[in-house]
């Protein structure tokens, strides 16, 4: 679904993502939103479930942040997380 939005911080927000379902197993989602005041905001996550007793679990967020319109101090960063 894509989100629209505004807020007093970030501005107006355009956003949108996919779902995949590759196979009963495996799947992944990714997703961008815009903020007018701030920058992008990205996610994505894959995950796998190869059979009864492991699994994959890969999540990453990252935002290209151009900082409040006052100080411009980037606020922006990277989180990947790996799990299995």
């Amino acid at each position: 679904m894509p989100n629209v939005g505004h807020s007093s911080v970030k501005g107006y927000l355009f956003g949108e993502g996919y779902y995949w379902a590759i196979n009963r197993s495996l799947d992944a989602s990714i997703g961008a939103e815009y903020m007018s005041q701030r920058g992008w905001a990205q996610h994505g996550e894959f995950r796998a479930r190869p059979n009864s007793v492991s699994y994959l679990d890969m999540t990453y967020f990252g935002v290209m942040d151009r900082g409040p319109a006052k100080t411009k101090v980037s606020q922006g960063g990277e989180d990947v997380r790996l799990n299995g």
